[in-house]
């Protein structure tokens, strides 16, 4: 999809907007509205209105491989926007190149890819997983920003389990947002 349910709900739960494009509401338009997406609503296909199309098989695979192939079930009227399901595949490398070469390959070809000439300076060239990376050491040393639904949402789960509210911000390292 274009971008991860996930991050729908944080703004749902922020009461911030959206931006065009990742959703549609229950009639097919473009909504910015994050609760449209929980009132029948769906997440775009990787290309959005305009190239979604381009995506659509890709996205059809992989909600059959991660409700279908993990007992979940696959995506419905019936189902859960919010149900997360997923399906692992691992493939022992060392099974297939026990001399690390297939390591060596992927090494390589990720180092030659960023390594290509950015078209915005600023924003260099990056992988799967690099923006995700930088989020994590960022966070590791400055905390973790959560805006107050988050917060309220993490208190109000602490005091149902019978543990004090203030548990969040004693074992959280939170950032000022």
């Amino acid at each position: 999809s274009v971008v991860a349910e996930g991050k729908v709900r944080l703004a749902r739960t922020a009461g911030k907007s959206i931006p065009a494009g990742w959703i549609v509401d229950r009639d097919g338009q473009s909504s910015t509205d994050p609760n449209a997406l929980y009132d029948g609503g769906a997440l775009l296909p990787l290309g959005g209105l305009d190239a979604g199309h381009k995506g659509y098989a890709l996205s059809l695979m992989v909600d059959l491989m991660a409700g279908a192939l993990s007992g979940g079930g696959a995506s419905g009227p019936d189902r859960k926007v919010n149900c997360n399901n997923f399906t692992v595949i691992a493939i022992d490398h060392a099974r297939l190149s026990g001399d690390g070469a297939i390591a060596d390959e992927a090494a390589r070809f990720a180092d030659w890819i960023r390594a290509a000439t950015p078209t915005d300076p600023v924003r260099p060239v990056m992988l799967p997983g690099d923006v995700e990376r930088a989020h994590r050491a960022r966070h590791q040393r400055e905390g973790i920003p959560l805006d107050a639904g988050v917060i309220a949402a993490l208190k109000e789960a602490a005091a149902i389990t019978g543990l004090s509210p203030d548990i969040v911000s004693r074992t959280l390292k939170l950032a000022t947002p």
